[in-house]
């Protein structure tokens, strides 16, 4: 996964997210036969900034960009095998890792926070957080609601296609938690004509002198064209809490209704797998934390 951050547009800089296939094969963990040679394969090619690292070796590290942060993390060089029972000992990150990443999310001050992941948050697939490290995964999110931590949107990755999941906030107690995934910008696995979504890149635009600061997410293919797909509002209570992807509807499927409750109170499978669209803006008030409760809604 690669990354351009650009504070002013004469000023742009490449980084690079490490994942499984720069690492080593398909789904790889910390079995990985020769996984130190990659490391420094990773180092003398990449300009990254330097690692936050102490004992355990490793791709991990956070920067600044405006009033921006991002956390570039290292979920293959410590991970537990996906098939290991879920559970305190299982790991995407490590200890060392996931104790330096709490700790320094609660303490940014930054206005919007953006923790990047080779593997998906909550968008799906059998390599996500939500799925093989759910133990994990709700203590990183038990840290974030008990430090308050406002400005919250996660960058995933792996799935090859370019979609957004949408945590309800019933579901951890927090607020609506985005997840935001784009690519692969060339993907031979999918035909072009019938998955244009799935060949693409995401622009992510920052504006924090309007007041709310925002954040806006666009998709554009490989030939530099906004994706146009259709968008199903929810913001009613009950309505279906996604915007769908494409004309097509998610995964190509024809659109679909949902029997009973759309804002599920546990980790549902519907928020973790349907897609969204884009063009859309998030203001910071609707990524923090309201002073007098959820029930009556006074900020």
């Amino acid at each position: 996964m690669g990354l351009v951050v650009a504070s002013r547009i004469t000023e742009a800089r490449w980084l690079k997210q490490s994942d499984d296939h720069d690492y080593g094969v398909n789904n790889s963990d910390r079995t990985q036969p020769g996984k130190e040679r990659a490391l420094r394969t990773f180092f003398e090619i990449w300009a990254n900034p330097p690692v936050q690292t102490g004992e355990q070796p490793g791709i991990w590290t956070r920067f600044a960009a405006g009033q921006c942060e991002f956390w570039l993390l290292d979920g293959r060089y410590h991970r537990s095998p996906n098939d290991d029972p879920d559970g305190p000992n299982k790991t995407m990150l490590g200890m060392e890792q996931r104790a330096w990443f709490t700790e320094s999310l609660a303490s940014s001050e930054a206005v919007f926070k953006f923790p990047v992941s080779g593997s998906s948050w909550h968008c799906g697939g059998k390599e996500a957080w939500n799925h093989q490290f759910l133990y994990e995964y709700d203590t990183i999110l038990s840290h974030v609601r008990a430090h308050r931590v406002s400005g919250l949107i996660l960058l995933g990755g792996d799935q090859h296609v370019c979609k957004v999941s949408i945590r309800p906030r019933e579901s951890w107690g927090g607020y609506d938690l985005h997840e935001w995934m784009a690519g692969r910008l060339v993907n031979p696995q999918q035909d072009y004509e019938e998955q244009p979504w799935s060949r693409g890149f995401g622009l992510v635009t920052v504006n924090t002198e309007v007041d709310p600061p925002a954040t806006t997410l666009e998709f554009f293919n490989d030939k530099g064209k906004s994706h146009a797909g259709t968008k199903i509002p929810y913001t009613a209570p009950g309505a279906l809490r996604a915007l769908w992807d494409s004309p097509a509807g998610a995964f190509g499927r024809p659109p679909r209704s949902f029997d009973g409750e759309l804002r599920p109170l546990t980790s549902a499978e519907i928020w973790g797998t349907l897609p969204t669209t884009t063009g859309y803006t998030i203001p910071l008030t609707e990524l923090q934390w309201p002073k007098h409760g959820w029930e009556d809604r006074r900020w």
